[in-house]
């Protein structure tokens, strides 16, 4: 317990800064909770990822400053410290967990930091973890909740007006990027469906407890103020008909906007909550009316589902390989199983699930990511490749213990409070079927945390004994005597102390040296996209929010790396060399980031490539690349790619040929995206045996690859050509040139000369 009798001086223990503080973060846990409607965007300041940094950074700050506030605020009173639950352990356990995979994962900094474009990692959950305990140690009663759920629909409210703006076709509505449809200001549509079907079930929890509150608790404002001046547990609202039209207002405006931007996964999880919290009303409810209302809902819930879902559909994309939307859920579970195996413990590391994937996908899974194609998501087998099996156990344990905490203490309440706690079983139920198949977000990671908060608080208020409860009194009971001799020297207070002051640096570290420099660097590279930039400019650009914070720079690298490959021509001779320099010492850092990013080896290997003409030893550095990106996943098609350029480079012809069509009778829809190297090679092939080497073989095994998929273009009819040509099957050739040219009213110079060289022959 932190001592208020060390080094402090006496005005820190006056109840005027007492209350100073419990204010300044009570605003704050409410100023937190406006993260679902910041944006990175005009009138904010710009940032690459618009929908995540600003909400990130957002949330990180001020928790990092709640963090200070609330040491400060233990030194003066450890009332406020947080109490021990079943969910406190669970949540700890799950936090500890975390932090060990970190430690044994295949890339550290990747669990500990994260990515630019996820921002998630150790680091997040311990902010979230923060978040928990500073909810569950300010909010003391019942009616500070009530409070924090109506700020949270206020803020609900704004976010659908928004959204109802959105679907109306508005587009100046501040916060909304074009050419995203429906995303409100969370750039998604399933994740705003996700957010807003959990505020539904808070707005219809607080409007059916209120039907249920005692007449004698609504009453006058003098009264109100009379018991609260007296600290007792006034009730949150002198009267009820205002707040009853706000929750009607948020249920019906929210349906309306969740009608707009909801799937029909979107509605089963959805239904599935309601029906949830119905059956178990219609056990447990103390108010037959609601129970009848249970009823009710448990018929005309699954028909009205039913005349809206396709359910064939639905589960027909859980079952099959593939899909038109993408892979299914539970298709590639087998290439999955076998990630799980190579690290069972704790692991891959947070952050580190794709590396996992991607180091045993097959040619069907690269060419579908290929195409555009994402991944399924699947929240338990991301959690048991990311985290292992103990990992997967502490998941379960965890949403064990919110379910066990809520449905153990429905009974012990007030009719009201019942219904409330029912529907927020409701709430839970479908959050945690929409994780399954839906990433979390920060801002439903918000919901999920208030909601996990408000358990601990009401299993903590009951009048049953937890296991819990059990426990530390019977700990309490064996190590008293060695809790009275650690009090006698004051080693307790030392360690707290310490462990406070430690808390309130780290806050002001995250805050200065971490977050701000985040900030500084996703702002600055905006720049960077302008084409006119000259390429001088545009490296110091992308050397600055580099070297901003170094962690989460590779995303920076990648986005350098891609566009010296897709501007290459642009690049003046004089600039060649400053270039080629970052290049090089941006593949070597990025590849000591992440050493398992195969995407840093493919594009630095292409640059190089593309290079050799300047500089022939280039081809070195690149075919080094090359091994070492194919070691990492060696299906993936680009990998492919570029190691048949640097075969074709270094004159191995036939083994990158041999490469390609390997990879082709794997999977013969690979061919689409391998045609053009397929002409490349084929015009080599050509102008070797025109040279006199022996590639006849591999000439014409390439056209006939080429003429499946492209068999009328200019280009394969002029291959094909010289390919009877070359054998002197003139006529043959002269007849599919004619053929061609009568065919297409247009054709290119390249068949206009071939049919005259054609002709020359035949006379």
């Amino acid at each position: 317990m932190l001592s208020t009798k060390i080094f402090l001086p006496n005005f820190t223990r006056t109840e005027i800064y007492e209350n100073f503080l419990v204010t300044l973060l009570r605003f704050l846990l409410v100023f937190v909770l406006l993260l679902p409607l910041v944006v990175s965007v005009a009138p904010l300041p710009d940032t690459i990822f618009p929908y995540l940094i600003g909400k990130v950074l957002f949330f990180r700050i001020t928790i990092e400053v709640m963090l200070v506030l609330w040491i400060l605020l233990l030194f003066i009173n450890s009332k406020f410290k947080p109490r021990s639950s079943l969910l406190f352990f669970s949540l700890s356990l799950f936090l500890f967990i975390s932090v060990v995979s970190s430690l044994f994962s295949v890339d550290i900094n990747k669990s500990f930091w994260s990515t630019l474009d996820i921002m998630q990692g150790s680091i997040d959950l311990f902010h979230w973890f923060v978040y928990f305990l500073i909810l569950i140690s300010i909010h003391h009663n019942w009616n500070d909740w009530i409070k924090y759920f109506n700020y949270q629909l206020i803020i609900g409210l704004i976010f659908v007006f928004i959204g109802l703006l959105d679907v109306l076709g508005l587009d100046s509505v501040p916060f909304i990027l074009s050419g995203i449809e429906n995303p409100v200001t969370l750039g998604n549509s399933s994740y705003v469906a996700f957010y807003l079907s959990i505020n539904f079930f808070i707005a219809f929890a607080l409007l059916s407890s209120s039907f249920l509150a005692d007449k004698g608790e609504i009453i006058t404002t003098r009264a109100s103020k009379r018991r609260a001046s007296k600290k007792l547990d006034a009730p949150v609202f002198d009267s009820l008909f205002t707040p009853r039209i706000f929750w009607s207002i948020c249920l019906v405006l929210t349906l309306v906007l969740f009608y707009f931007v909801a799937i029909d996964f979107h509605w089963i999880t959805f239904s599935l909550g309601i029906i949830a919290f119905s059956g178990l009303y219609l056990l447990y409810g103390k108010v037959n009316l609601y129970r009848t209302f249970a009823i009710c809902f448990l018929v005309l819930v699954p028909v009205l589902l039913a005349s809206l879902v396709d359910f064939n559909n639905q589960f027909d994309s859980l079952i099959a390989g593939y899909q038109s939307g993408g892979l299914s859920y539970f298709g590639h579970l087998s290439v999955q199983l076998s990630s799980l195996l190579s690290r069972p413990i704790f692991g891959w590391g947070p952050g580190n699930f794709l590396t996992a994937f991607e180091s045993n996908i097959g040619t069907n899974f690269s060419i579908y990511f290929y195409n555009g194609g994402q991944m399924a998501y699947n929240y338990f087998v991301e959690k048991i490749i990311s985290l292992g099996i103990f990992g997967f156990i502490s998941i379960l344990v965890l949403w064990g213990s919110i379910f066990y905490s809520l449905i153990r203490n429905i009974q012990k309440f007030d009719k009201d409070r019942q219904i409330f706690l029912i529907v927020i079983f409701g709430a839970l139920v479908s959050y945690f079927f929409q994780i399954i198949f839906i990433e979390e977000t920060h801002v439903s990671k918000l919901q999920i945390f208030i909601l996990i908060a408000f358990i601990s608080y009401v299993d903590l208020n009951s009048n049953q004994i937890s296991l819990i409860k059990r426990s530390l009194k019977q700990f309490n009971k064996i190590f008293s005597n060695y809790k009275k001799l650690l009090n006698s020297f004051s080693i307790v207070r030392y360690i707290n102390l310490s462990f406070g002051i430690s808390g309130i640096i780290i806050s002001i570290f995250l805050i200065f040296f971490v977050n701000i420099p985040i900030f500084k660097g996703s702002k600055n590279i905006i720049k960077a996209i302008n084409p006119q930039l000259d390429w001088t400019t545009r490296v110091d650009i992308y050397s600055d929010s580099i070297n901003s914070f170094p962690p989460l720079a590779n995303h920076y690298r990648m986005m350098f790396l891609n566009q010296v490959l897709a501007d290459f021509s642009t690049i003046d001779q004089k600039e060649f060399d400053l270039i080629i320099d970052f290049v090089h010492d941006t593949q070597i850092a990025g590849i000591v980031e992440d050493p398992y990013d195969w995407r840093i080896y493919v594009a630095s290997a292409g640059i190089y490539q593309y290079s050799a003409s300047y500089n022939s030893s280039l081809l070195l550095k690149s075919s080094e690349l090359v091994d070492r990106a194919e070691k990492i996943s060696p299906n993936r098609i680009e990998i492919l790619q570029v190691k048949a350029l640097q075969n074709f480079a270094e004159r191995n012809l036939k083994e990158g040929f041999k490469d390609l069509v390997e990879y082709i009778d794997q999977d013969p829809a690979s061919l689409v995206h391998l045609t053009s190297l397929l002409f490349v090679f084929t015009d080599q092939f050509q102008q070797e045996i025109f040279n006199g080497n022996n590639f006849l073989i591999e000439e014409s095994k390439a056209i006939e690859l080429i003429s499946l998929i492209a068999p009328q273009t200019d280009r394969t009819i002029y291959l094909r050509a010289r390919h009877h040509l070359m054998r002197n099957e003139i006529q043959l050739a002269s007849s599919l040139v004619e053929l061609h040219i009568k065919s297409n009213q247009f054709v290119g110079n390249k068949i206009i000369e071939l049919k005259a060289e054609i002709d020359t022959r035949l006379k």
